[in-house]
């Protein structure tokens, strides 16, 4: 070294001083590592690489293998020799995993490009070669070996070796599987190398001997072919599994490809494996198209050329690969082998998803191909498909573009009833989509005059859907009985009886016609023996709803309930409304109850159990979260319960004004907010109104929710007005215990408490009950009778309304 000492140079210098000996190599380690963030170019950056390498051989072997990579990395190619062969020698016992951590892909390559230069010395070809075939690319390392013999080949033992990797690598390219195994069986070396473990893997996998291939591959993945292999393998192992267990397989093998993405710095062949993974376990047809599209931009002529897309093609016969197969027809452009694919592919093991895209990618090659027709059912398929596997979103655009090229009533219903349920949040908590509810109906109106009478009643029912629910969604209370002629006929018609007349029964309830609510809930469920957790629900909670009270068959049917919060204060609610306290008690201390009303039954058991003070903060959440979602009816009820006079008022007229709250039971609240508010006199009222009071429902909640608590509330300051509501109480007993479940179900018609908006549907809605039952009692006269007496035409879809009328008539 020359020219005037710098600091780079005094500390090199120092520390090769110290280095005399070894007594002081601490501190010379320090001196050099402080040296390379020194300003300056002496000495040179990989010579104090390669005297810091020296210094930590013995105590630290992988940070001196870091030291020389960074000498050879650093040093030019007339200097870097001595670097090379001090990294080769270093090399020795150093595992891949603390090379991986060392050397990066990019400073490795950048040395395989250097040592394939025509100059490059024999230590920088065979130290490459070396870090290649640990890296687990012995395919490279043995090339670049081949490509420098005379520099890099010591041995002709080594020469011996290359030439067999070469040889079972040239024998897998021609797809001799075969004479590969019987190669790896007559030599030691091949059978045994581990930088060849990944062809071994992929010759047996090739030759359906998934057992020995898996045992060819270490435990953890850490080269790409190897990660390859491990995925085939478990693709398909997947694609033999069934429901949960195949999506949780395909979603293992998904963390698989990942981890092969990582390896192959997201190299196309992992993105193809990626896009293999998702499609055929139908994990996510989007993003498995985009995967496949970009993979195939970039192999498009090099696939063929792929070992293990040849191996693949050899092995599987299973339907999930044929469908992914259908997926690379229709990405790489070839319309003619898709419709060839899609022609003899099976549907007995793929998923709904994967039936609809199949159908899908059917449909528009069909269509431009000029078959209208064609491309029409194909869209009709793939709807049906993807709404089979809760794609909605899919199955009505399918639907719109069918309809679209060819106009078809049973198609228009398909996509009503699509957009119905689309209009219910996917999630709780969700956003409605009331759009879908008027697109529903205006496409429900293309059709005139129904072809069948199968197609004039699912028109008349998904009418008195959509209503209802454009009803619900704008809070329209007086809309909500538009719906009910409809649904009521459709229901009468017999066709799809149960879940017609369940669907009729919520309609009813919610403008409050209780006894009609239970009369078609009964007739949702028969007689025998229910299995529909939603049919089991619906008569539960339309009986409960009516009588205050589960009998022997509604406690059978809560075994199909699911959800035990649910079910558990449904229970309570029974035993709260017929005064068993003691089973009240497990109630008490329940943190997982989400809806109001189930808050609320809990709050009565606290009130009754616990006492009224332990009660009132239970109350008053309820009172703040009901007045925030516009709950008029409940947050009435903690109201009164709360003494607040003014907002129970206000939340009565706002719960009948919406419909939710019919005008008997407002009056008597109205009647018991006066005696509240001081005038005993309104007692008599009160108690006038609970024995007139015939739904037995009603009568239970004041005998043993709400009065109770009211007496808890005043019975200590205001003991007058507390033996008041003992009075009343007692009335309510007495009246509860005659409770009459022989109402007509026009019960709340006939006592003015509810009624339709305009006197004509009043009409017919009560004609349409009586005639309902009728039919429960078996008398077909009368219900022919009853239903010649229609003469109703509605605004929307009469003509099917009218033919349904018929048909019910007619039985």
């Amino acid at each position: 070294m020359t020219g005037p000492p710098t600091v780079r140079t005094s500390r090199y210098e120092l520390a090769k001083a110290l280095m005399v000996g070894g007594a002081n190599d601490e501190e010379a380690d320090r001196q050099l590592t402080l040296a390379l963030g020194e300003a300056g170019d002496q000495p040179p950056e990989w010579l104090l690489h390669l005297e810091l390498g020296r210094l930590r051989r013995h105590h630290d072997p992988v940070g001196a293998v870091r030291n020389f990579l960074d000498a050879t990395r650093t040093a030019s190619q007339t200097d870097v020799e001595p670097a090379a062969e001090e990294a080769l020698a270093a090399l020795v016992g150093v595992e891949d995993g603390s090379l991986r951590h060392i050397l990066s892909d990019d400073d490795l390559a950048a040395l395989r490009a250097r040592a394939r230069a025509d100059d490059a010395p024999a230590a920088l070809v065979r130290l490459v070669a070396s870090l290649l075939m640990l890296r687990g690319d012995a395919a490279q390392g043995l090339d670049l070996l081949v490509a420098n013999p005379t520099n890099a080949l010591p041995s002709t033992d080594l020469q011996r070796m290359v030439d067999a990797a070469a040889y079972i690598r040239g024998l897998i390219a021609d797809d001799q599987w075969q004479e590969a195994a019987e190669l790896i069986a007559g030599d030691q070396w091949i059978a045994t190398e581990p930088g060849l473990a990944a062809d071994r893997a992929l010759i047996y996998y090739a030759l359906g001997r998934e057992d020995r291939a898996a045992g060819e591959l270490p435990d953890q993945a850490t080269r790409f072919p190897e990660a390859v292999v491990r995925l085939l393998l478990a693709l398909q192992r997947a694609a033999l599994l069934a429901g949960a267990e195949r999506r949780e397989a395909f979603t293992d093998a998904l963390d698989l490809a990942v981890a092969a993405t990582q390896i192959a710095s997201a190299g196309a062949e992992a993105s193809l494996l990626r896009a293999q993974v998702l499609l055929e376990g139908a994990l996510d047809l989007d993003e498995g198209r985009r995967l496949l599209r970009s993979a195939l931009r970039r192999l498009r002529d090099d696939l063929d050329g792929i070992a293990w897309w040849r191996a693949q093609q050899k092995v599987r016969r299973d339907e999930l690969y044929a469908y992914f197969r259908i997926e690379v027809a229709a990405a790489l452009g070839d319309d003619k082998d898709v419709l060839a694919r899609a022609a003899t592919a099976g549907s007995t093991v793929t998923d709904y998803l994967q039936d609809g895209a199949i159908a899908e990618l059917e449909g528009e090659i069909l269509e431009k191909r000029g078959d209208i027709d064609g491309a029409a059912d194909a869209h009709c398929r793939a709807a049906r498909a993807f709404q089979s596997a809760n794609d909605r979103t899919r199955a009505v655009d399918h639907l719109r573009t069918s309809l679209s090229q060819r106009p078809d009533q049973a198609a228009v219903c398909d996509l009503a009833e699509l957009l119905w349920e689309s209009s219910f949040p996917a999630d709780v908590g969700g956003d409605a989509d009331a759009a879908a509810i008027e697109e529903a109906l205006t496409q429900l109106a293309t059709v005139s005059e129904p072809a069948t009478d199968e197609l004039a009643v699912r028109l008349c029912f998904l009418t008195g859907l959509a209503v209802t629910r454009q009803a619900e969604l704008t809070r329209n209370a007086g809309r909500r009985w538009s719906g009910l002629p409809h649904l009521l006929v459709a229901a009468l018609t017999g066709a799809e009886p149960a879940y017609r007349a369940a669907h009729a029964a919520w309609a009813l309830q919610s403008v409050s016609l209780h006894r009609a609510a239970w009369l078609f809930a009964e007739r949702a469920v028969g007689g025998g023996p229910v299995t529909d957790a939603w049919l089991a629900e619906t008569a539960i909670v339309m009986r409960f709803d009516w009588a205050g009270q589960l009998d022997a068959r509604s406690r059978d049917m809560l075994e199909l309930i699911q959800v035990g919060a649910w079910r558990d204060s449904l229970l309570a609610y029974d035993s709260l409304l017929r005064g068993d306290l003691e089973a009240l008690q497990p109630m008490l201390d329940r943190d997982d109850l989400t809806e109001p009303w189930m808050r609320q039954v809990r709050a009565y058991g606290v009130a009754r159990c616990r006492g009224y003070a332990e009660a009132v903060p239970l109350f008053g959440e309820i009172l703040k979260d009901c007045l925030a979602t516009h709950n008029a009816i409940t947050a009435g009820d903690c109201a009164v319960l709360l003494d607040n006079i003014d907002t129970a008022r206000e939340q009565t007229a706002l719960a009948v004004a919406a419909g939710d709250l019919d005008r008997c039971a407002a009056a008597l609240r109205r009647a018991l907010l006066k005696v509240l508010e001081g005038d005993l006199d309104a007692a008599a009222e009160v108690s006038s109104r609970l024995e007139r009071e015939f739904r037995p429902y009603l009568k239970r909640s004041y005998a043993h929710a709400d009065l109770p608590t009211l007496i808890a509330e005043h019975a200590a300051a205001t003991p007058e007005l507390s033996d008041v509501l003992r009075r009343l109480r007692t009335t309510a007993e007495v009246a509860g215990d005659d409770l009459e479940f022989d109402r007509p179900p026009t019960a709340e018609l006939d006592a003015g408490c509810v009624g339709a908006p305009e006197p004509e549907l009043d009409r017919v809605v009560g004609t349409l009950l009586r005639a309902g039952g009728k039919l429960s009692e078996g008398n077909l006269y009368a219900v022919a009778a009853a239903l010649g007496e229609v003469r109703f035409q509605p605004e929307l879809n009469a003509a099917a309304f009218v033919r349904c009328l018929s048909l019910a008539a007619a039985r």
